[in-house]
């Protein structure tokens, strides 16, 4: 990395959305701490600073109404739990079932997602504090609510000042997220490496694209301010965030059969030209993510403009020198090259001149129809209330583990601190397998990592201010990457309590070792606990396989009605393309996380990865067929909707065979009619829709090893 590269990262970090929350945070939390600790106000301070703590806890990305619920939620949530807990503390078995239930409950909002999720964990780690710490009064209650609106009050003072603010950040990570992606796909053409490893990179690449294009839509499309026509800011986001979902498409077009490119022009040095010009676009996009959100400075455009003319002059030489079948393979590669650099170009000239450029006219959506649903209704919860729901799984399973330790601690002598088992138990708890044995290992690992820097820190540093200045540096590392990476908060998180406890908790070097075994048992307590009420993604397998069907089957009916002249309904159109990305987003993390589950839970996964590839290969392939009719390349509109339909009765063939039971499909035709498009001529590579058809026979005759595999 060099140097310009290196600076730029640095000043990407400082100037994003995590470190600057982070500072945020940090100062709303330390601030009022500060001044009461200094006014001799003890009781008062930990309360307050408790509050404000808890609900930074809740303050995830989100418009001002997502924040104004959740904060409202949760202020009253804590109030709440804290006169309840202080209430039930004199009684040790009420104590118990105050922590069943109110765990259990808390535990539920999950149904909600994850801005209520996280506020019912901090409810129930506040019980937790509240036992431990054993407040004497109901003042203890006033001074949370306090901390509570202190925090609320900066959070809207912030998006107040700054309205766009994460709107700016998800366009900017959906950006990011694509040019990974469209560094992926250079790799397809490097014959060094294998193509099923491209497409798991792919895979994988997409799923985390998707999870920024859902968070860009849910910030964008549900905020009333930003989405009033008469928001001059609010509509040239918009139209950013349009193009750089659009890129996407554009991006998933370049597909062909690889083995077929790669044979063909191995030799003639077309792969290694096609490499560089990704990789160049990729440059941009990188460039145009990290444009400074809230920079008044006009900001360089992107720097390729002449490689990439030098390259094209090279690719172009290279065309005229093959055969008419390989120059329209290349023609048409080097026409989605230009496209997508032309979006490039236009997504940065934009945000360069936001206050005087021109949006274009477009065909009008109904952007409701997009907006992630986030409503709370009673009903939502209540369906939750069986013990088929993975939600009612979870609760249950965390709500009986944190009254196991509570019993634990009444019974066994554990220390001063033992209700850090209860807090480890809670942390590492996760609905899924997988990423409670995740959190289990860097929860484990990062405290010791942690208590090891704790220990240096303590011996080298004996000045009180210098280690709350630690402390408070400490807490900022933790803020930074809480929501990126939990190992490296961890290892900031241990340090900092054992710092403040040291100073304040009058309990000398024992409590370091408790730390150390508190840990150890809490993170015991939580892999035993996984084996509670589990629920197996591999039982989920069959569903989300489907869905992904289904989706792609609405897909292609859009295609078809594309082909037969019906004008275009954008609208849906965008719905469709939308399903079939969040459905393949949705299978490959819940294969992902069912990989790391017990083996005799987890299924083969070979068929599982042929399925996502075929299906990967599928969609891409009909949005390039939707490039090529909007630039009127449909020949034969009539065979080529007759060709759709097979493809059609293939996938719905495939979709009888994982219908629960997995059944025999209905007799039908459609297999021998794609038969003969097994094996395709070279002549024939050219044309999409062969290769359409294919997969299409590929994918039912996976489907027919799912069946054996998944019933």
């Amino acid at each position: 990395m060099n140097q310009k590269r290196l600076k730029q990262r640095i000043s990407n970090f400082l100037t994003g959305e995590y470190f600057t929350d982070a500072l945020r945070i940090t100062l709303s939390i330390i601030t009022p701490a500060g001044v009461l600790f200094a006014l001799g106000l003890a009781q008062p301070a930990i309360g307050v600073t408790l509050g404000a703590l808890l609900i930074a806890l809740t303050d995830l990305r989100g418009t001002i109404e997502d924040k104004r619920t959740t904060t409202t939620v949760s202020i009253l949530l804590f109030f709440l739990v804290s006169l309840i807990s202080i209430a039930a503390l004199p009684y040790p078995w009420l104590m118990g079932a105050v922590f069943f239930l109110i765990t259990l409950g808390c535990s539920m909002l999950t149904a909600y997602g994850s801005r209520l999720s996280m506020a019912g964990t901090a409810a129930i780690v506040l019980m937790i504090f509240i036992w431990g710490l054993n407040p004497t009064d109901y003042w203890f209650c006033l001074y949370l609510l306090m901390g509570g609106l202190w925090y609320y009050a900066i959070s809207l003072l912030h998006l107040w000042l700054w309205p766009e603010r994460y709107l700016r950040y998800a366009i900017s990570e959906a950006l990011l997220t694509t040019h990974n992606y469209l560094q992926v796909k250079a790799l397809f053409y490097d014959t060094d490496l294998t193509l099923k490893d491209c497409y798991n990179q792919a895979i994988l690449s997409h799923t985390r694209v998707s999870e920024a294009q859902q968070q860009l839509r849910s910030i964008l499309l549900r905020d009333k301010a930003v989405m009033h026509q008469d928001n001059r800011t609010g509509q040239v986001l918009l139209h950013v965030a349009e193009k750089t979902i659009d890129l996407y498409e554009q991006i998933t077009a370049i597909h062909y059969d690889y083995d077929f490119i790669r044979n063909q022009f191995a030799i003639t040095g077309a792969l290694d030209l096609i490499q560089q010009m990704i990789r160049l676009l990729a440059a941009d996009m990188l460039h145009v993510s990290e444009m400074k959100p809230f920079s008044t400075r006009p900001q360089q455009g992107t720097q390729t403009d002449r490689q990439l003319t030098q390259l094209t002059a090279r690719f172009e030489y290279l065309i005229k020198k093959e055969n008419d079948s390989n120059a329209a393979i290349l023609s048409q590669l080097l026409a989605n090259l230009k496209s997508i650099y032309a979006d490039i170009q236009e997504i940065d000239h934009t945000l360069r001149n936001e206050t005087n450029v021109i949006i274009p006219a477009k065909t009008q959506v109904e952007y409701q129809h997009f907006a992630p649903f986030e409503k709370l209704e009673w009903k939502q919860l209540v369906s939750h209330f069986k013990i088929s729901s993975p939600i009612f799984r979870f609760s249950l399973r965390l709500a009986v583990t944190c009254l196991f330790c509570y019993l634990l601690a009444q019974v066994f002598v554990l220390g001063k601190y033992s209700y850090w088992i209860l807090i480890t138990v809670v942390v590492i708890i996760k609905p899924a397998f997988s990423l409670t044995r995740q959190r289990n290992i860097q929860r484990l690992t990062g405290t010791l990592l942690g208590i090891v820097l704790a220990l240096v820190l303590l011996y080298f540093v004996t000045n009180t201010a210098i280690l709350l200045v630690f402390a408070a540096v400490f807490l900022l590392v933790y803020f930074t990457f809480n929501r990126t990476h939990h190992l490296v908060s961890v290892i900031a998180l241990t340090p900092m309590v054992i710092s403040i406890v040291y100073l304040y908790g009058n309990s000398g070097w024992g409590f370091v070792l408790e730390r150390i075994y508190d840990t150890l048992i809490g993170c015991a307590i939580a892999f035993g606990a996984t084996y509670l009420f589990p629920s197996w993604e591999s039982s989920r397998m069959l569903f989300l396989c489907r869905e992904l069907l289904k989706s792609n089957l609405h897909y292609l009916e859009k295609l078809d009605d594309a082909l037969s002249g019906k004008p275009m309904n954008v609208t849906a159109y965008k719905l469709a393309r939308k399903s079939v990305y969040l459905g393949q987003a949705n299978l490959s993390q819940s294969f992902q996380r069912m990989l790391r589950e017990p083996g005799n839970k987890a299924i083969v996964s070979e068929y599982m990865y042929h399925f996502q590839m075929l299906n990967h290969m599928l969609s891409a392939h009909i949005a390039s067929l939707f490039r090529s009719l909007s630039m009127q390349h449909n020949a034969d509109p009539f065979a080529d909707r007759n060709r759709v339909k097979a493809v059609r009765d293939v996938l719905f063939q495939s979709l009888l065979l994982l219908d629960p039971p997995p059944r025999e499909a209905t007799p039908d035709d459609s297999g021998n009619r794609l038969s003969e498009s097994l094996h395709l001529s070279p002549e024939e590579y050219k044309d999409p829709f062969f290769s359409l058809k294919t997969i299409g026979g590929q994918i039912r005759l996976c489907c027919l090893e799912l069946r054996t595999v998944l019933a």
